[in-house]
């Protein structure tokens, strides 16, 4: 059974190894199973931290700032 992402497409994040950087989520990639990172394609804000427009990113590197629907966390 599938592990299923918290974070859904159109949510802003945050980059927490690296304070500052914001991102969109694109897409979610569940893990397939306990123990593999669910993955979130990411549209980076404003400068992002590699010279990417938008990036792959392991879900326990964000942090939810805003979800689709307006609010915060």
């Amino acid at each position: 059974m599938a592990i299923m992402p918290k974070l859904k497409p159109g949510d802003l994040v945050e980059y927490v190894p690296d304070p500052g950087f914001l991102g969109l989520v694109q897409n979610t990639i569940p893990a397939r199973r306990r123990g593999d990172p669910i993955i979130i394609k990411l549209q980076w804000c404003g400068i992002p931290p590699p010279k990417t427009e938008s990036d792959y990113v392991d879900q326990k590197k964000l942090r939810l700032v805003r979800n689709k629907e307006g609010k915060d966390r």
